[in-house]
């Protein structure tokens, strides 16, 4: 036997006492052990050796999945294929021998030996496939020699299968035909391909259509190659996403002529390029969901993908394609200086539609930074249509600030979606948390932080009386006053508070939170909405790598349709996040006849807010759960009073005075500040406090707003939908029009929302988790 260790020492890294798989900061495996000197000893020399030197050490590498063995009689065989089946092992857990030996028994179909498919096959075989099936009715030309692999001048004359397959083993049987509509039934019964590579010309685009069509009836995948003159594609069609693709090319017949081989012109280079890319695809399938379609820019030398089944492009209008999109906006600025007013709407509509699809597709790809790029360069330019721009020399320092921001997290090997998942890891923490003070501490963070600071407190200038300008009261001021913690914390030490501040509760998956929402708001209008927008495709919260951490809701008045982004966590909270963007899509939906694009950006964000929670209201109160609102609600009550004192302060503020002020806060209203260095109550909202919006203040407001109208229909035992009614029959969208309707008293609204808080912090935010945690002690 030979004992192996997974991925070779050259992906494992020692790091003071701990070790990590691959070798970067938050890789798929953290090693803790006191015996780490010991255990790193052990791979050194399993490495080197193929064998163990001390079992009871082995065996802590064999139950953290770190080594896997290998028969004597199996040993020629893994040697002369262990790169691949290392590479294999870097992804999961899963044993990688029976994991490559799964892979490589599956039966390939590839339908032309031309620029691409010759290569691919070449690297399929190198990779270990031996079940390859080719189709080809050419012959080897001599134009070919130079421009497609594997094939030589003694070659020429010969059919294209024959020569390849005198040179590949693992080429087991040939077609020496073209398949088409009246032969592909057959061929793919006979073949019963699991995989399949179009790699032919097909100048009508009819071969690809089949294969689409087929897929489920013979139950393959299927990758599609092709290249232009600026670029490389592959598409990557499945069960899941078949219907998609269908109509997404039906929809745009002039994409099959455009992106695919419609006549050759291949060069070696793209033939390489492209196989590799298709078969990159491929071997990345078998460890990780994989984008529907990738794309090489030549120009920019750059790899971008779209994810078609997530954002159901079927939708939109297909004109638009993102890779063009840098010339357009160059065109758009140039058009925006001389056009007419009646020129002016429809290049607006363009501008609006670059800027929602490109931010719906980077927020799917938060790693594609062309689009990330393309998103931030549109939202400059839509804002300047609308007068509503940060002025320039405010966002660049922003843009900074963001970039010093990203670059500490890259560097530390530290994924921002992924940041809190150190607040669970208590022995680790301490390093990590100092690491990040000296990062925002330090000078080019600060000087960028306090210059962006001091701009915001000229831009609002007097907080008390803005928010008496845009919402007709100081309510900060007013809760402030009444909030006291009043039990004991001073038992507690920083620990116990970080612990049962986490606590997790009971899993909930995404098809529950669907039905618990559903029974909690029991309305006929809301229950149809909901299922028609599911299956529409429309709401993408499905939890993966690479995708936003952000939740949100996104309004096209020209399509009149909606999309929700957000990553789904499998708890209560992740319910109540759920049911906010389902009520804000269920709320566009109620007005989208009244909602053109100008109308749409004069509407107040605390509007819309108001719907998403009095959602939140009815599913928290149907579960006995209303802490967990006003959890919620504190949390971003306590980022809107840390601001608001940071505005009232006649000097200049800085880092070091905000995180005073946090303190002096915490302990005015009960809470040791000490205690909260570890928790999300005192994790600055950097972004906000730089910020010229009010988006922190906007939720609390319509928290409280929210609160009134539930306690309302509680009073009256209304429905949600007898409620909804009475909001979408509003003459205007406005907050006055909704306090009208529900006859709200403001002062009476803010005793409530505040005895609500008191009531939260005195008996759940401490004493509920605290008789939770010291249970289980």
């Amino acid at each position: 036997m030979k004992y192996i260790l997974k991925s070779g020492r050259g992906f494992v890294k020692r790091e003071k006492d701990i070790i990590m798989y691959p070798a970067c900061k938050g890789g798929e495996k953290v090693i803790h052990s006191p015996c780490i000197k010991e255990l790193w000893e052990e791979m050194k020399y399993l490495d080197k050796n193929f064998s163990y030197n001390n079992i009871d050490i082995y065996n802590l590498l064999k139950e953290s999945s770190l080594v896997f063995e290998i028969n004597e009689d199996e040993w020629d065989d893994y040697q002369r294929l262990s790169r691949n089946i290392q590479f294999l092992s870097l992804h999961n857990d899963i044993e990688p021998n029976l994991q490559y030996k799964s892979i490589i028994d599956k039966k390939i179909l590839i339908i032309g030996l031309g620029t691409v498919g010759a290569p691919l096959v070449y690297e399929l075989d190198k990779f270990g496939f031996k079940n390859i099936v080719v189709i080809d009715g050419d012959s080897v030309e001599l134009k070919n020699i130079t421009a497609q692999l594997g094939y030589s001048i003694s070659d020429v004359g010969q059919l294209k299968t024959k020569a390849l397959r005198e040179k590949i083993s693992s080429i087991k049987e040939t077609i020496d035909d073209y398949l088409s509509v009246d032969n592909i039934e057959k061929n793919l019964y006979d073949i019963k391909p699991d995989i399949i590579f179009c790699c032919a010309d097909d100048s009508t685009g009819n071969l690809i259509k089949l294969l689409i069509s087929k897929l489920p009836k013979y139950n393959y995948t299927l990758f599609l190659t092709g290249y232009s003159q600026e670029e490389l594609i592959v598409y990557h069609i499945t069960k899941e996403n078949q219907q998609v693709f269908l109509s997404y090319f039906n929809e745009q017949p002039y994409l099959l002529k455009t992106q695919f081989i419609s006549h050759n012109t291949g060069t070696i280079a793209k033939g390489l390029m492209s196989a590799s890319l298709a078969f990159n695809t491929l071997i990345k399938s078998f460890y990780l969901k994989v984008d529907d379609i990738l794309f090489f820019n030549f120009r920019l030398n750059t790899i971008y993908t779209q994810n078609l089944r997530y954002l159901n492009l079927n939708e939109f209008e297909k004109r638009y394609i993102f890779r063009n999109i840098e010339q357009e906006i160059l065109k758009i600025e140039y058009i925006l200086q001389h056009a007419t007013d009646f020129d002016k709407e429809e290049i607006i509509k363009r501008v609006f539609e670059f800027n929602y699809y490109t931010y719906l597709t980077f927020c799917t790809d938060i790693t594609n930074q062309n689009y990330k790029y393309l998103n931030n360069h549109l939202d400059l330019l839509f804002n300047r249509i609308y007068g509503d721009a940060i002025e320039d020399h405010f966002r660049s320092e922003i843009l900074k600030l963001e970039t010093l921001k990203a670059d500490y997290y890259k560097t530390n090997g530290i994924p921002i979606v992924n940041y809190s998942k150190f607040r669970h890891n208590i022995p680790i923490f301490d390093d990590i948390l100092l690491d990040y003070k000296n990062f925002i501490f330090s000078p080019k963070f600060k000087d960028v932080y306090n210059s962006l600071l001091d701009k915001r407190k000229i831009f609002i200038e007097n907080i008390s009386r803005q928010l008496k300008t845009r919402y007709g009261f100081d309510f900060i001021e007013l809760i402030s006053k009444n909030l006291k913690v009043s039990i004991n914390t001073k038992n507690l030490d920083k620990y116990d508070f970080l612990e049962f501040e986490f606590l997790e509760s009971e899993k909930i998956v995404a098809t529950d939170a669907f039905e618990l929402i559903l029974r909690a708001i029991d309305d006929k209008e809301f229950f149809n909405f909901v299922e028609n927008y599911r299956n529409n495709g429309f709401i993408d919260c499905e939890k993966r790598a690479g995708k936003t951490h952000k939740n949100f809701t996104l309004y096209n008045p020209y399509t009149k349709t909606s999309k929700i982004i957000m990553t789904y966590q499998e708890n209560f909270m992740g319910v109540m996040r759920l049911s906010h963007e389902l009520m804000h899509a269920y709320s566009y939906d109620l007005f989208k006849e009244r909602l053109h694009l100008d109308e749409l950006y004069k509407i107040p964000k605390s509007f819309w807010e108001i719907f998403a929670k009095l959602g939140e209201l009815f599913v928290a109160d149907s579960q006995e759960k209303l802490s967990v609102f006003f959890r919620k609600s504190f949390y971003q009550y306590v980022f809107c009073q840390i601001d608001y004192n940071v505005l009232i302060l006649s000097k200049n503020s800085s880092i070091e005075d905000i995180l005073k002020i946090k303190s002096e806060f915490f302990n005015s209203i009960g809470l040791l500040s000490e205690l909260l260095e570890y928790t999300q109550y005192n994790f600055i909202d950097y972004s906000m406090l730089y910020s010229k919006h009010f988006y922190a203040y906007d939720a609390v407001f319509s928290d409280i707003i929210a609160l009134g109208i539930y306690k309302y229909s509680k009073k009256l035992n209304y429905s949600f939908g007898e409620i909804i009614s009475i909001i979408a029959s509003i003459s205007t969208f406005t907050i006055d029009s909704i306090k009208d309707e529900f006859n709200i008293e403001i002062e009476s609204l803010i005793e409530s929302y505040v005895s609500e808080i008191n009531n939260f912090l005195n008996n759940y935010f401490l004493e509920e988790m605290k008789d939770e945690y010291f249970k289980g002690k």
